[in-house]
């Protein structure tokens, strides 16, 4: 696994400031695309942000850590970079049960593109949040891109 560095996300910000919506992440390959990902969420307050490597991910991509004031939580991210069609309830429910294998306090499922209202109804009250195309524009919007 290897940790995002800003300087490795600093053009993928650029890149993602063009476009609208799902746009902002065409053209970017399925490690760019995490790599985008997991620098938003270090953005947002999150340390030990991991990203997965070539081989079989489990149903992880990234691997988060807060601090909480017990303790850090780790929360786990599933990226979908789908332009073309929506995530289904698969995803979802291969996250959930990793995360109760792992012990993790949350989960994410991101994607580019959207998710199908069985998705939508399983994430439901459950500790995962599915960020689709216009959530994820705004997740962008508002991580500024690291400086060199």
């Amino acid at each position: 696994m290897s940790v995002v560095r800003p300087r490795a996300t600093g053009k993928l910000h650029e890149q993602s400031a063009l476009g609208d919506g799902a746009a902002k992440t065409d053209g970017m390959t399925w490690h760019q695309f995490e790599l985008l990902i997991g620098d938003a969420f270090r953005q947002k307050g999150f340390t030990g942000v991991e990203i997965g490597g070539s081989g079989p991910d489990g149903g992880v991509d990234i691997v988060l850590r807060k601090p909480s004031k017990t303790r850090n939580e780790t929360f786990l991210v599933q990226c979908k970079h789908w332009k073309a069609r929506k995530v289904g309830v698969g995803a979802p429910r291969e996250l959930y049960d990793v995360m109760a294998a792992r012990g993790a306090a949350g989960g994410f499922v991101v994607t580019s593109g959207g998710f199908t209202k069985e998705a939508l109804a399983f994430a439901e009250g459950r500790n995962m949040r599915l960020i689709d195309g216009p959530k994820l524009t705004a997740l962008l919007a508002t991580s500024p891109a690291p400086k060199p």
